[in-house]
């Protein structure tokens, strides 16, 4: 094997260039190596500073305010600030030496300090191992003791117990009962820094405390949640959402996480005002995310549930369907529907009109998910939007019975498609913050999302003209339109119903059918950006342009008549015609007038007087540079300076000036003789006839590619082993040597 120093893997260099300060100090640009013990560059940096101890500090991020330790170094990059401090041990023994001081301004700053260093997790477990929790603890209870409304040092100490909470150091078995129902009870102070710490307290004792639903439950009544959901604070607001979405979480059963939903209906309005008057930061969106979420995964088990005749609820939802259906022979006058019925309609017949999978038994079409959860929505619009349903219904039965739109079946493959998209019984995951303002601005949002998709239905089936057998087509285009809408950019999503519904409905099925040849388009062009790919197509660009040239050519075989100049002064094309051909063997130009042949006929070569040796070609003119235009007293029209080009024979004195039909005869004669002479064609046309190619080429080879994520570079070739001492023992491991 021979192996090149090439094919070894990049290295990445482990130098980060960052600056560091301290104060009092002047600032150092240092070159931060990442293969080097970081106790070793910190002494290296206290060394130029000259200060004693090294072993006493730790860098520490002035961007996110946490100490750079062994695990977290490498997310440092290039431009990144760090400053000089105390290390996480001698910071957290100054503090409790401080809260323990008798003096109380020391006091005071000691816990000013720590709700700063508490947010860093590496301090907060050298804190804890220290003992200051149960320290901090007693200082909470002294501060709640004296009844101080507003006690700034009882807010920085919640905070700084809520961080610790927050970074899991703290364990709940030593947090004593009658400690967190006195945090508890603090959630109605009205200091926001006393109120919000002592939500996030509840929030993280909800999840990880002894019987904390109950505990948190039966202390924090829900009305007062929803008070300080609607309060001014936006950390008052934020550590209420993620108790409330902590409540929801750890409820015990199904009932209690049903009541909590139903004691908290106020929530999305109060919410809503909050998103549409005020900056959302990436917590509190995180928050909303997680709410939104918990909310629509109720929907998950409606969607599982099936008709039932004994349900009440479903009976009368189905029902309320056909109660609510329109008379067409009134509602709808001058249209010819398919059976119009002069006597009442029976039972049967309206579910026949509602487009029910049997009409004699539609309780069926419930009967798998999403279940009753279809009815549900379909009872909701029938209910709420009598006008709208009846337009629907009626479109449907205008329709002749192949072009119809079946009412309840487009239903259920709608609201499957808004579970899907909304990810419906999907828990929240990691920190996302993407969540739709348009949820919290109903609190029945997804009824409602519901509403307008079926009016969007029947509209995108009115527009593809579609027939029964196009519905999983009319399906796949509503649900990009719904996506286009719903899943917008957080600048450029509905903060409203009605303007979600303008969105939608002004989103037609031409527009899709663009975003959709945009988006094949991008696919191509990102795919086109890859080295392999863009190697292959450099291969490929050569053999198509050696087929334009082999076309230029052949046309030049099949002959073509040119015109004379007509007037020396003027570039007037004449009458008389002459006929020019290249050979087979693309060795000879013959051309000339026919020899006792008739002008209109196609002369072979052997008719006509004059040839040319291709070798023999000297010079090539083209447009503006042909001599006789050069010789005119006016400038030539430039149609004429597009259809004209001239050559020169080795030993000629005059050239061959060649007047075309038109410009495009004559660009591609230009290119044929420019391949004759050995030079690149320059012609638009060739060079387009050249991408055509080139592109209905890839397209084909790419085919299997596409919606396949390559990477832009070649994998590298992992390096050579260190020696060639290994074998493989070809021996079958069942025969015995």
């Amino acid at each position: 094997f021979f192996f090149s120093s090439s094919f070894a893997m990049p290295k990445v260099s482990p130098i980060v260039r960052l600056a560091v300060i301290r104060d009092g100090f002047q600032p150092q640009l240092y070159l931060f190596n990442q293969d080097n013990p970081l106790a070793g560059i910190i002494s290296e940096i206290c060394a130029k500073w000259n200060i004693a101890n090294p072993e006493q500090f730790s860098l520490k991020s002035e961007d996110t305010s946490h100490y750079v330790t062994e695990k977290n170094r490498t997310d440092l990059k290039d431009g990144a600030v760090l400053k000089l401090c105390f290390s996480p041990s001698t910071r957290a023994q100054n503090l409790i030496e401080q809260l323990q001081s008798k003096v109380q301004s020391d006091r005071n700053q000691a816990l000013h300090d720590l709700r700063e260093e508490a947010v860093d997790p590496t301090f907060s477990l050298v804190f804890v191992q220290k003992q200051g929790a149960e320290l901090l603890m007693r200082i909470i209870e002294e501060c709640q003791s004296r009844q101080a409304q507003g006690n700034t040092n009882l807010g920085f100490s919640l905070a700084s117990y809520a961080y610790l909470l927050m970074h899991g150091v703290v364990s709940y078995e030593t947090i004593k009962p009658k400690f967190i129902h006195a945090v508890l009870s603090l959630t109605r102070d009205e200091n926001t820094l006393v109120t919000a710490s002592a939500l996030r307290i509840a929030a993280a004792y909800v999840k990880n405390g002894p019987q904390g639903f109950a505990t948190v439950k039966s202390a924090i009544p829900f009305s007062e949640l929803v008070r300080h959901l609607d309060r001014e604070d936006v950390k008052v607001q934020e550590a209420a959402l993620r108790l409330v979405n902590g409540l929801i979480v750890q409820s015990p059963s199904n009932m209690e996480r049903l009541e909590v939903f139903r004691e908290l209906e106020r929530i999305n309005s109060v919410l809503g005002t909050r998103i549409q008057n005020g900056q959302v930061s990436s917590s509190f969106a995180h928050e909303l995310y997680v709410f939104q979420r918990l909310s629509l995964n109720r929907l998950a088990e409606r969607a599982q549930y099936v008709f039932n005749p004994q349900d009440k609820e479903c009976v009368v939802n189905l029902g309320l369907l056909q109660r609510n259906l329109p008379d067409l022979q009134d509602d709808l006058p001058g249209v010819a529907v398919r059976a119009p019925q002069s006597e009442p309609k029976s039972e049967m017949q309206k579910a026949e009109k509602l487009g029910f999978t049997n009409p004699s038994n539609p309780q069926a079409d419930f009967q798998t998910p999403p279940g009753v959860l279809v009815l549900d929505n379909m009872a909701y619009f029938a209910n709420k939007y009598q006008d709208q349903y009846s337009k629907v219904v009626l479109d449907q039965m205008s329709r002749p019975e192949e072009y119809s739109c079946p009412f309840v079946r487009t239903c259920v493959g709608l609201t499957q498609c808004l579970l899907d998209l909304l990810q419906v019984g999907q828990e929240p995951t990691g920190a996302s913050g993407e969540f739709l303002a348009l949820f919290y601005s109903h609190s029945h949002a997804f009824q409602e999302i519901f509403c307008a998709g079926a009016q969007l239905v029947s509209k995108t089936w009115r527009e593809m003209d579609a027939k029964v057998s196009d519905y999983s087509k009319v399906l796949t285009v509503v649900r990009k339109q719904l996506s286009h809408t719903l899943l917008a950019p957080r600048d450029r999503q509905p903060q409203n119903f009605e303007a979600f519904k303008n969105m939608l409905f002004k989103l037609t099925y031409q527009d899709i059918l663009s975003m959709e040849k945009e988006e094949i388009q991008k696919c191509e062009q990102k795919l086109l950006e890859c080295a392999s790919v863009q190697a292959l197509k450099d291969s490929l660009r050569v053999k198509s342009v050696n087929l334009v040239k082999q076309q230029r050519l052949a046309y030049m075989c099949a002959g073509a008549y040119f015109y004379s100049f007509s007037s020396k002064t003027k570039a007037k094309r004449s009458e008389q015609k002459f006929y020019c051909v290249l050979a087979p063997n693309h060795k000879t130009l013959h051309w000339g007038d026919p020899v006792d042949r008739e002008v209109t006929e196609t002369p072979a070569a052997v008719h006509l007087p004059h040839e040319l040796m291709v070798s023999g070609l000297k010079v090539f003119y083209s447009g503006s540079e042909v001599p006789t235009l050069g010789k005119l007293k006016k400038q030539a029209d430039p149609e004429v300076v597009k259809s004209v080009f001239a050559i020169l024979g080795d030993g000629a004195e005059d050239g061959i000036d060649f007047f075309a039909e038109n410009p495009h005869q004559a660009s591609l004669w230009r290119d044929g003789f420019r391949v004759l002479m050995n030079k690149e064609m320059e012609e638009e046309s060739s060079k387009k006839d050249v991408d055509n190619l080139l592109n209905m080429e890839m397209s084909l080879r790419l085919l299997d590619l596409y919606g396949l994520e390559l990477q832009p570079d070649k994998p590298a070739v992992p390096p050579p082993p260190s020696d060639m001492n290994f074998f493989y023992n070809f021996q079958d491991s069942d025969t015995t040597a």
